[in-house]
């Protein structure tokens, strides 16, 4: 698969997978409010069986390798000296980052701020909106625009927008502003195993991504602790705070890229 057809690729596949994020909350809000608890439950299994039998009825080829590189040791050390692959391991630590302050934080903010608990779930949805419709596009215009400029814009803008979060109190003004944070995290999302596999040849591919996947784990983590650590001490407004210097340090790493 060539670069151009991967970036589409993966802009295609981001933008199907947060259609589930529109379509998640929704159903299951409904589910909640209408029969209970248990029926999300019961809903969610259903997927998951769905899930399952579509899998295992899939054609998909199989792929043989000639070589597997199973020393988990010389792997990372291999990762750790690859100084190209650093940028993009940071990258995509700083998407998980703010995932954890939308999926963890942000509804505990809003409902602080007066949100009604009932609207949480179309508040997810409508951060899903943005991606859907945006991710595509991106996946596609990237092999043309490059990744610094979506990478540059994206974090920059997210860095706007988290500001702007630390002076707002008002919780309709806040959700609009995660929602609109959607948009800059529509040009960075897509592009995240295009910008790896861009910078490392084909053999060192499949050694390489396992590692560069724990990237989001990491980031996952550290928003969650970093956050957590910063409200015990501080008002929620600092959060806000925390996040936009982690973004304004992706924009700078950003601005280096080399096109």
């Amino acid at each position: 698969m060539s670069d151009k057809e991967l970036n589409k690729a993966e802009g295609f596949l981001f933008a199907v997978l947060n259609i589930a994020w529109i379509a998640g909350p929704l159903i299951g809000g409904y589910l909640l409010v209408r029969y209970g608890i248990s029926s999300v439950f019961i809903g969610v299994s259903a997927f998951f069986f769905l899930a399952f039998v579509l899998l295992m009825l899939s054609k998909a080829k199989k792929k043989y390798h000639k070589k597997i590189h199973v020393n988990l040791i010389s792997n990372f050390k291999e990762f750790v000296k690859n100084k190209k692959v650093r940028l993009p391991y940071l990258m995509t630590l700083g998407i998980e980052f703010w995932w954890s302050i939308i999926y963890v934080y942000s509804p505990l903010f809003l409902i602080q701020q007066g949100f009604k608990v009932g609207m949480i779930g179309v508040y997810f949805a409508l951060i899903a909106v943005p991606l859907v419709l945006l991710e595509f596009k991106v996946g596609e215009l990237s092999q043309k625009k490059g990744f610094k400029f979506f990478y540059s814009w994206g974090f920059g803008l997210l860095s706007i927008i988290c500001i702007g979060l630390f002076f707002v109190k008002n919780s309709y003004w806040m959700m609009a502003l995660f929602v609109l944070a959607s948009i800059p995290l529509a040009f960075v999302e897509p592009l995240q195993d295009s910008f790896l596999f861009s910078r490392v040849s084909k053999k060192d591919e499949e050694k390489i991504y396992p590692i560069y996947a724990t990237s989001k784990d990491v980031g996952a983590f550290l928003g969650k602790f970093i956050i957590a650590g910063v409200l015990l001490m501080l008002p929620m407004g600092y959060a806000f705070l925390v996040t936009a210097i982690v973004m304004v340090f992706l924009t700078k790493l950003s601005i280096s890229i080399r096109k």
